[in-house]
């Protein structure tokens, strides 16, 4: 399996990808709703988790040779928690086809 740039596991990157996901659409729905909870915590965390998760799977696009490359890191730096959740899926055939 070619896991060995991915500097966590797949089930512990699944898990951050999710968890991003989820925070993600927590702010989304807190900003629309106008619900009067102090997401201020949850804001923080999703800021940290962003660019924890945006330099590792960077880093792992960058040295895997995949498919479409600066497509996949330009979209990861402006749709991180859609893309992080598509990149795992389609990682094993992103690297093969190159």
């Amino acid at each position: 399996m070619a896991d060995n740039n991915l500097k966590m596991g797949l089930k512990t990157a699944w898990f951050i990808a999710l968890a991003q996901l989820i925070l993600a659409c927590f702010i989304v729905i807190k900003n629309t709703i106008n619900i009067s909870i102090d997401f201020n915590l949850c804001i923080i965390v999703y800021s940290t988790l962003s660019f924890i998760i945006v330099l590792v799977f960077a880093n792992d696009m960058h040295l895997n040779d995949i498919r479409d490359k600066w497509f996949w890191i330009f979209s990861l730096f402006v749709l991180a928690p859609i893309t992080l959740v598509a990149y795992l899926i389609k990682r094993r055939k992103l690297i093969k086809l190159k």
